[in-house]
């Protein structure tokens, strides 16, 4: 652990300072009683209810400097200093004007953020934060150009720091769910996204995070309310349109699907899986308000030249209304296949599918309706059987077994 000591010394001996660390940047911040709080809380084994939530290790009082600081001494800090000062008049003019050096040092750090280079910067940053070790802001700021310049692991070691110090700025605790989700810690991500919105509830990179979590999740409804926070918030993210489509999809909303999916497809150039699927949305909406040759009308104005063939777009959205049924589209699912385009000919899967819906009373299932069933099934028999089922028995068999260990008699005969 790098000492002050040591650090006043160097400073004085090897670059002529006469003050090395300026007093206020060695005052503890306002937030001792909370941490002491907390941590006579986790003594207790309670958890505080509110946002304040600290990722371990981070609430113990002796936290560590980060590895990335903490290998620091005071050598190797004069010595980076001098290197810097004798290359960089700006810096150089900084130190001579008397401004404290872990001042210096960030705004020689954020001088090569703001030039596209985060790992210049953060280098120049984790050296100010050795100087000036209980300055929140600029361990947040070290954390930033740390998660730019891909150190997630050291982003997220940073950011616990920060967090100790200061619980209070939300970009923290965007910063340190952003590396934890990376760092595949869904659970900590997801508390941090929220400590940060409950901090600011207009940042959409938090908001945009959850969505994308709960979505990973498959609570939908969730992320579908998460994306149009962020959305109103104003998030620049290319695809949030895409996966609120996603959400509202799954949810069986599928004309808020479709509008999102308009505003996605309008937004540039769409990918055509995109645009099928806002196509397919369209024909699923238009068909729970109208009739199907309103449907029909509407997948084709949306597809454009890509538009599937009737059979296959009735098809699809057949299997998909029998699937969501229990989302209230019963009727609507009805209405499509009893007004098949007669042009399609009887199907006998539709058909079975269509009474199951309808709620008529079978014994069995009709034969035409098996043989067709497994018939079109028979084609990727053998791939389902092998990878979904890991049935592998007839190459087991045709192995040669083993001859069996010979018994005591044999080997004496």
């Amino acid at each position: 652990m790098l000492r002050r000591r040591d650090l006043d010394l160097a400073l004085s001996r090897e670059i002529g300072l006469t003050k090395s660390v300026s007093p206020a940047a060695r005052q503890r911040c306002s937030f001792d009683e909370d941490r002491a709080l907390l941590q006579s809380w986790r003594d207790l084994g309670v958890q505080p209810a509110d946002a304040g939530y600290f990722p371990s290790p981070a609430n113990v009082a002796d936290f560590d400097l980060p590895p990335i600081v903490a290998r620091l001494d005071a050598a190797e800090i004069a010595a980076r200093i001098a290197t810097w000062r004798a290359a960089n008049q700006p810096l150089d003019a900084l130190f001579l004007q008397g401004t404290p050096p872990a001042q210096a040092l960030r705004r020689f750090g954020l001088t090569h953020w703001a030039a596209g280079n985060p790992r210049a910067a953060s280098i120049a940053l984790a050296t100010a934060a050795a100087i000036a070790p209980d300055d929140a802001a600029l361990w947040l700021d070290l954390g930033s150009t740390l998660h730019a310049a891909g150190a997630v692991a050291e982003a997220r070691a940073v950011f616990e720091r920060a967090l100790f110090l200061d619980p209070a700025p939300a970009r923290a605790w965007l910063g340190f769910g952003l590396a934890a989700n990376q760092l595949s810690d869904k659970i900590s991500a997801e508390e941090a996204f929220k400590a940060a919105l409950t901090r600011d509830p207009t940042l959409a990179e938090a908001a945009f995070g959850l969505g994308l979590l709960c979505f990973e999740q498959q609570r939908y409804a969730e992320a579908a309310q998460y994306w149009r926070g962020a959305i109103a918030s104003g998030c620049q993210n290319a695809l949030v349109y895409a996966g609120l489509a996603q959400a509202l999809f799954f949810t069986g909303d599928f004309a808020g699907a479709s509008r999102a999916l308009a505003r996605q497809v309008a937004s540039g150039p769409a990918d055509r899986k995109l645009i099928e699927w806002f196509a397919l949305a369209r024909f699923l909406e238009t068909m729970i308000a109208g009739e199907i040759e309103a449907a029909f009308a509407a997948y084709r104005e949306a597809a454009g030249s890509g538009a599937e063939d009737l059979r296959s777009v009735a098809g699809t959205a057949f299997h998909i209304f029998h699937i969501l049924s229990a989302y209230g589209h019963r009727d609507a699912a009805l209405r499509l296949g009893r007004a098949r385009p007669a042009s399609l000919g009887d199907d006998p899967i539709q058909r079975y599918l269509l009474d199951a819906i309808a709620g008529k009373k079978l014994d069995q299932a009709p034969r035409d309706y098996l043989v067709a069933y497994f018939d079109r099934f028979a084609e990727s028999f053998d791939k389902q059987l092998v990878e979904a089922l890991d049935y592998h028995a007839p190459e087991k068999l045709a192995r040669p077994s083993p001859r069996p260990a010979k018994t005591c008699r044999e080997r004496s005969i």
